[in-house]
């Protein structure tokens, strides 16, 4: 189980950080042989690490890309009466070779009988961009290895063996937070018992929770997960919903919270109020461990002082290799404090809306969609003086590379509210932002998701499954409002129209494809909207709601992992020249995606026409889908932001033109004592 070994590690970086005299810490692999403490220093574009390994023997670290010997950026130190430090990177799997260019600032270094210790500087953004990687709010994948033994003058290091591995961190200091210790604050669990998962690759499973009895109002100041040692590894990520239901529904969702054992989520054995439970209240996902407000910030709990009663616990499991036998007992561990803080906040949902029709063509590189969180919807939730962002999870599944949540204001671009050009999946944790980041009323927010689809043969659709995509972002912002839902849907009449579609059958009705897409999406939006008036006038569970939840969940046939996509995109059919009429899931799954349809579908899904989507906490589920939907709109216009490059110092190379072979000692870095070396 090394997962859950890994997570109590993790446990102990405060007590590390503090012992090193540095900010952060991390311990990069099970047993402890290697851990890091590093400080940011962002002021002077550098930052201090610190390397502590149980060798006396040579230690090294890298920062790598993608998390593989090649293209990283490797510093390797070892004391052998004086300490030494070299600055490197690495072409493939093999020694690395020396930098032209030393960016390694060597400070101290020493030996003991068990351990070899060495601290070093490096610019956080070099001018040597051919071999350094910027580190920063980007996820780092940083490997490692050990030997027993000094390097070999002339001969360099002996290989490592077994003595290596990877771990992704954040640099910048953003994904650590400060939990509270045992007794330090109150606290209850949202969780699991015993449920059993399915021989299935992708299973989520929806359970209803009820706020347990606080008696006064309270504060939730912020949450840690508590991951079960024998289903660790196969907890992909926890939303908890919260429940916005009228009052004549309260008996119904305390029996469902008593007695109810939960079942797979958006099926027709999961009850059909639940849907009810729409605005993210936590969102946790893997590699991360929690989140935590600021000292003045607290979110308010039960419905009586303004927050939630109710909620719904999504879990999602991911099992590759269909393991029998598991059950899960995980959840998430929810601190409170009944000393209330004077400011509120609340979360918001920005990004693509999970649908089929997010499409990413198979054997791309880079291939992004993007989506519109609309002015007009900040323009009337936000409060003048607008919110102060705290933290931001990005997330995307296993085809996300980038992840960029742009920031429009008046027609120009700002900074970046949050980004991750290396994206690891199974590093998924909220970043405290480090900057002031405010969002004011008429602010356009813009979330970009790049995949890579090169060892795909077909067509990847949006949705649940782990091999489905998603591409949201879940901000904490404070005060406070009433919105927690803002983005966007393709419009996909267009892009059926640019890939060759001659007409589609909507409701028994044959349309060019792009009146056919706005009745197809519009007729989806009024269905749902429909459905929930039809759950607001029952007063209790009756046979008419299980109609209700059966016809809202109806899917087509097929595994755990596409239902999702052919129950959507079985309700349209498609007409090309040539070809008979068959089912939009068909049509796309088992067309040729050739260059000019990757282009055209690239121009649609990355400026194209949206649908907005601006989604209110007073009742989740609109009588009206016209108080929730919008469009279709133009993709916004601006002046794009233009990065502002790295000033360095005259006459430094921005890389080495030859490659130097490894550690010839007249070229090492030699610190006998702590010191500074000019750059």
């Amino acid at each position: 189980m090394q997962v859950y070994t890994m997570r109590r590690c993790l446990a102990l970086t405060l007590l590390l950080a503090a012992a090193s005299g540095l900010q952060h810490s991390a311990v990069l692999d099970p047993d402890g042989d290697l851990v890091i403490h590093w400080t940011p220093e962002e002021d002077s574009n550098s930052i201090v690490i610190r390397v502590e390994a149980r060798t006396r023997g040579w230690a090294a670290v890298g920062f790598s890309p993608n998390g593989a010997m090649t293209g990283a950026d490797i510093v390797m130190g070892w004391v052998d009466g004086t300490a030494h430090a070299q600055d490197m990177h690495a072409v493939g799997n093999s020694a690395p070779l020396l930098d032209d260019s030393d960016d390694v600032e060597l400070l101290e270094g020493s030996e003991n009988s068990t351990h070899t210790v060495f601290t070093f500087r490096r610019p956080l953004r070099s001018c040597d961009t051919e071999h350094d990687l910027s580190l920063g709010m980007d996820t780092t994948r940083l490997i490692w290895a050990l030997h027993e033994s000094d390097p070999t003058p002339g001969r360099g290091p002996s290989y490592h063996g077994t003595r290596r591995g990877v771990r992704s961190v954040s640099l910048d200091g953003s994904g650590v937070f400060r939990f509270p210790a045992p007794g330090e604050s109150e606290s209850f669990v949202f969780g699991n018992s015993e449920v059993a998962l399915p021989e299935a690759v992708t299973y989520y499973h929806c359970s209803l929770k009820k706020l347990p009895d606080l008696r006064d109002k309270v504060h939730y100041t912020g949450y840690r997960v508590k991951l079960d040692p024998a289903t660790a590894p196969y907890v992909h990520h926890f939303v908890l919903y919260s429940c916005t239901i009228p009052a004549h529904m309260h008996d119904q969702f305390d029996e469902y919270a008593r007695s109810h054992p939960g079942s797979e989520c958006y099926s027709k054995n999961m009850p059909p109020r639940w849907s009810f439970c729409e605005s993210v209240g936590v969102a946790w996902a893997v590699g991360g461990e929690g989140d935590m407000l600021p000292d003045h910030v607290g979110m308010p709990l039960g419905h009586e002082h303004g927050g939630s009663t109710y909620f719904m616990l999504e879990s999602h499991f991911d099992n590759p290799h269909k393991h029998t036998g598991l059950k899960d007992s995980s959840g998430i561990e929810m601190f409170f404090t009944r000393s209330l803080r004077p400011v509120e906040a609340g979360i918001l949902s920005v990004g693509h809306s999970v649908t089929s029709t997010q499409l990413i063509p198979p054997g791309q590189k880079n291939f992004i969609t993007a989506s519109v969180c609309a002015g007009t919807c900040t323009e009337k939730h936000l409060p003048i003086e607008g919110v102060q962002i705290h933290s931001v999870l990005l997330h995307a599944h296993l085809a996300g590379r980038t992840l960029n949540l742009r920031h429009v204001r008046n027609g120009r671009e700002l900074p970046s509210v949050a980004h991750d050009w290396t994206y690891d999946f199974n590093f998924q944790q909220s970043r405290i932002m480090s900057q002031k980041v405010r969002i004011l009323p008429g602010d356009t927010l813009l979330l970009d998701c790049g995949y890579n689809t090169e060892d795909r043969t077909n067509v990847t659709m949006g949705g649940f499954a782990t091999r489905n995509e998603m591409c949201l972002a879940f901000l904490t912002y404070y005060p406070r409002t009433h919105l927690h839902g803002c983005g966007s849907y393709p419009h996909v009449g267009h892009y059926l129209k640019d890939l060759g579609v001659r007409a589609v059958e909507v409701t028994g009705l044959e349309l060019p494809p792009v009146s056919g897409g706005d009745v197809w999406t519009v007729g989806g939006f009024k269905y749902k909207a429909d459905g929930a008036n039809q759950l607001m006038a029952l007063k209790n569970e009756t046979e008419d709601e299980e109609n209700i939840g059966s016809a809202t969940n109806a899917s087509a046939e097929g595994s755990r992992d596409d239902w999702f996509n052919k129950a959507q995109l079985s309700t349209m059919k498609v007409s090309v020249e040539g070809s008979p009429t068959v089912t939009l899931y068909e049509y796309l799954t088992q067309m040729s995606w050739g260059q000019p349809a990757v282009d055209a579908l690239q121009a649609q899904v990355n400026g194209g026409q949206v649908f907005h989507r601006c989604q209110n906490d007073k009742l989740v589920l609109q009588s009206d889908y016209r108080e929730e939907h919008a469009g279709p709109f133009s993709y916004p216009e601006f002046e794009p932001l233009v990065a502002e490059a790295t000033a360095c110092p005259q006459g430094r190379t921005s890389g080495a033109a030859g490659r130097h072979s490894l550690l010839s000692l007249v070229s090492l870095t030699v610190v006998t004592t702590a010191s500074r070396l000019l750059l």
